[in-house]
Formats: C-alpha cells, structure tokens, sequence
C-alpha cells in the first residue's frame, strides 16, 4: 500500500502467487494488493515466466511492467544475475544455523561471481553462522537484522559497503569483529546492540 519510491518489485515464483488478505480471501487483481504502485516500478520475474504472468488475470493489469529476470535457486538460496554479478535476493525455506553462498552462479551461458547480499535477505532468522564469499562488496539494509542465534561473523575481505542495521541486534555475536579496509561506507545502526562483541577494529 502507497509503496509510492519502489523502484523494483522481484517476484521468486514461476507461477503467479494467490492473492490473498488476512481473512483469506481472494483479491481480484494485483491492483487490490498493490495499492498506488508507482508507474516507474519494474516487476521481475523468474526467466522465462513472462507469457506466464501477463496471461494471469489477476496479475494482468501489471503486464506492461514485467522484467524477464534470471534468478536461480541453489541449496536453498535464491540468486538474481545482475551487469556487477550475482545478488543474493533471499531463499525457499528459512535457513538456520550454518549459512554459506555460492562463489559464482552459473546463468545459461554466463558465470557471475557473487558480489552481494541485498536488503533485508536473512532479517531475524535462525542462523548461527555465515560464510561471505570473497567477492561480496555490498550487504544490504537490514540483511541479518535480529538474526538473535548468530555467534560469530567474518566480514569478506572486498567489503565496501555494509548499510544501515545489517547486523542489529544480533546479540549473540561475541569476540572480536575487524572491519576490512576495503569497507569505505557504514551505513546507520549497522552494527546497533550487538552485547557480547568485546573488540571492533576500525
């Protein structure tokens, strides 16, 4: 409702979703769910769902906005490929304890390092570690907000930005955290109430 400065809206299905309220009950169209969408909003999909979606009537009336998106799923994780490289977008079922990416992501003929973790991927879930890949440069807003599980964290060595409340409230990460000195933008509260880090090196 009034998502009035979205830019992109990705969407990980290849069918298009029920839509359904609280009651569940069905909506009629997108339109009813997505309420003041700006007309500038691009909409992904999955590669070759395009037909799928325009077709659809509830989704429809969005037709004219549609991006063919390549998006892969690979042990749980959803990748988009991008012109920098691979994006992590989010997952299938909500991961918990160790959490690892891939180091590239194959796209029918193209191979793409992975390059980074968008906003808000992995927000209050189970995890008690992650692995970065190398060539992570950017972990997006709020991408493990509230992961309350999380013990210890390893900034990868090319980070360059980490935005606002990425790792809040993860009060479980203890030790010493170094930032690398790749990393040229913290955004605000990136790294708001963590309790039991003892040492961050700057």
């Amino acid at each position: 409702y009034n998502l009035l400065h979205l830019d992109t809206l990705t969407i990980l299905s290849e069918t298009p979703p029920a839509l359904l309220d609280n009651a569940s009950q069905s909506y009629n169209t997108v339109l009813d769910v997505f309420f003041n969408l700006p007309e500038s909003t691009l909409i992904q999909v999955p590669c070759n769902t395009l037909r799928t979606y325009k077709k659809d009537a509830r989704w429809k009336p969005f037709a004219d906005r549609y991006v063919d998106a390549c998006i892969t799923l690979i042990d749980n994780i959803y990748y988009l490929a991008t012109d920098t490289g691979a994006v992590v977008i989010g997952y299938e079922s909500a991961p918990s304890e160790d959490l690892s990416f891939q180091n590239d992501v194959t796209f029918g003929n193209a191979t793409l390092p992975v390059v980074a973790i968008a906003d808000p991927c992995f927000i209050q879930t189970k995890i008690t570690s992650v692995s970065f890949p190398q060539n992570v440069a950017s972990i997006g807003k709020c991408a493990f907000f509230g992961c309350s599980l999380l013990t210890s964290l390893t900034l990868p060595e090319n980070i360059a930005i980490i935005a606002g409340k990425a790792f809040a409230h993860d009060s479980l990460i203890d030790g010493k955290l170094s930032l690398p000195n790749s990393l040229s933008y913290i955004g605000e509260k990136a790294f708001y109430n963590l309790l039991s880090l003892d040492t961050l090196d700057i």
